[in-house]
């Protein structure tokens, strides 16, 4: 269980950013904790490593992410999808608050 102590947009963040690594991650919508199924706390350790070296691009957290998904305000479903997607990014996600919180918790 990681505590990262951050709100909702870093909280979704880090967890995309933890499943992109490759980590099973539960949870993460309430801010409060997040939940990863790992083999080892190094495992996650590790995973997170990889990610502060080698960020990914926000739009590439949510590339598996279906459409639907992505509707957060009233008019999304008729937006196209590359503008969509980058609104997205740019209204749930904080990518530069993320990273320093991951950095935060494998201190």
């Amino acid at each position: 269980m990681l505590l990262p102590w951050l709100g909702t947009r870093e909280t979704l963040t880090i967890c995309l950013l933890l499943e992109h690594a490759g980590l099973d991650v539960r949870g993460g919508r309430q801010p409060f904790y997040i939940e990863v199924i790992a083999p080892s706390e190094q495992h996650i350790r590790k995973c997170i490593d990889v990610v502060l070296a080698h960020p990914p691009q926000p739009e590439a957290l949510i590339e598996a992410i279906p459409r639907y998904r992505l509707h957060v305000h009233k008019y999304d479903r008729y937006l196209p999808e590359d503008l969509l997607r980058t609104a997205y990014c740019a209204d749930q996600l904080n990518m530069s608050a993320a990273m320093a919180g991951l950095q935060g918790l494998v201190r």
